[in-house]
């Protein structure tokens, strides 16, 4: 009995050797091709690639070219995790722009990017420590975006009330930009005040708003809408005689 459990351990211990053995000669072959991302959900990309080339400098903080990042997307590596690094190292380095330089479209970049990036708090507070943009020094253009860029940040932190009071400066400051109108359209109509919103958002169709764009951007507040503004989003649309396939 003792020699036939220690002919067994034995037997156990080889073949657990084996395998360790194997694993180990299977994960050499395949880190001497390949490489993996985990940050970004990205494996098996080989090495000396392309795209472990572009990969290698996104996750180590480094921003790509708009070029490169094209090239992921029509090469199918357009996950989410990618394009929010992507974006967040664009905006990590506008910040560095804006506070080594102090040219205030670079705080525009950074928040957009930030928000881009699914960063809205990182946004808001550079939003909070440089408002109310005195450094725009009467350039209207600039003032703008700043104030819509911004109220952007707070549009995504839910912040309906902040965010409409920034989008209702920046259209006072440029009249004929949609930027403004929309802001305050998806605002209006995010906090219930459907038919507002959308009287803000024809404004913003009147000054050039893409009208695909205009249907995105309703797609996406009725999905979020509770079932009664949904009512009240959908009967305003069709009264404005719009019928789109995703509201039946």
């Amino acid at each position: 009995m003792e020699a036939r459990r220690k002919s067994s351990e034995k037997m156990f211990k080889e073949l657990k050797a084996k395998r360790e053995k194997e694993s180990k000669e299977r994960k050499a072959k395949y880190d001497k091709d390949y490489i993996d991302f985990p940050l970004i959900d990205v494996v098996k990309i080989r090495r000396r690639s392309k795209a472990a080339t572009v990969f290698k400098a996104l996750t180590n903080g480094k921003t790509i070219s708009d070029s490169d990042y094209l090239w992921l997307i029509s090469n199918g590596f357009d996950n989410q995790k990618v394009s929010e690094l992507y974006y967040l190292n664009r905006a990590e380095l506008a910040k560095r722009k804006w506070e080594d330089t102090k040219k205030p479209w670079n705080l525009v970049n950074a928040i957009a990017d930030y928000r881009k990036a699914g960063e809205p708090k990182i946004a808001a507070g550079l939003v909070n420590i440089n408002y109310p943009f005195n450094f725009a020094n009467g350039n209207k253009n600039l003032k703008s975006a700043l104030l819509t860029t911004s109220g952007g940040a707070k549009r995504d932190l839910g912040m309906f009330d902040e965010a409409v009071k920034l989008g209702t400066q920046a259209h006072e400051l440029t009249q004929q930009d949609y930027r403004p109108c929309t802001l305050i359209g998806a605002c209006k109509m995010l906090s219930g005040n459907i038919t507002q919103g959308h009287e803000w958002y024809q404004k913003a169709i009147k000054r050039g708003f893409n009208e695909d764009s205009f249907e995105q951007e309703l797609r996406s507040i009725y999905s979020r809408a509770n079932r009664k503004d949904k009512a009240k989003i959908k009967q305003t649309l069709i009264n404005d005689g719009r019928v789109y396939q995703w509201l039946k």
